[in-house]
């Protein structure tokens, strides 16, 4: 059931954080906070464990993830899943050619995501400032991914945004820079966004 779901989630917390509940929050009402989905996970520093822990007390049922669900979570990975899905992830043509395919997506709607142009995505393809061969390659890409269709390229592009723009991943590689100790090692033209950080992280496995 849900409820055993958030209360698995709340022991999970607890656990955690070494005693603490999720929905004590600023000394008001526990049984308030559970039903109106105030909490504070401030005291488990793990993000992954945060996602797993917010996804089990959700306040609305629905969205709470089964028991199978919540086990098949991140979060319960060994490194060697870590490293097979980032491998997988790494190597799927979407990420290996986002940054053409959000350049293609500017080119055709504008920054502002509203549809400024009459360019069919082949038209737009050439216009692209790639090489012929990068351009056929771009071209599987995008045919692969969203066929002929242009509302479906702005819901993609779209949607990268939406989970990579101003989430905990979109400034990585300004973070990484300020420790790294071979800064040259970063693809300055790597998307700063969750995307790129999947592409990046794959090539250090592949590569080293």
């Amino acid at each position: 059931m849900s409820s055993d779901i958030q209360v698995a989630g709340m022991l999970v917390y607890y656990i955690l954080s070494g005693g603490k509940h999720p929905f004590d929050v600023n000394n008001s009402d526990r049984e308030t906070n559970i039903r109106e989905g105030n909490y504070s996970l401030t005291d488990v520093c793990d993000i992954v464990a945060q996602d797993l822990i917010k996804r089990m007390i959700n306040r609305d049922p629905a969205q709470r993830p089964t028991m199978d669900e919540a086990l098949q979570h991140p979060y319960f990975w060994d490194d060697d899943r870590k490293d097979a899905i980032l491998r997988k992830l790494g190597d799927r043509e979407e990420v290996q050619n986002y940054e053409h395919i959000y350049n293609l997506y500017k080119l055709m709607n504008g920054e502002g995501g509203n549809p400024t142009a009459t360019l069919t995505i082949d038209e737009a393809i050439q216009r692209l400032e790639i090489s012929k061969n990068k351009r056929e390659e771009v071209r599987n890409c995008i045919h692969k991914a969203v066929g002929d269709d242009v509302e479906k390229l702005q819901n993609l592009c779209l949607t990268v945004k939406e989970y990579s723009v101003e989430k905990t991943f979109s400034a990585w590689k300004t973070d990484l820079l300020q420790i790294w100790t071979s800064p040259k090692e970063i693809n300055p033209k790597t998307p700063e966004d969750l995307l790129g950080l999947v592409r990046f992280m794959r090539n250090k496995l592949v590569h080293e």
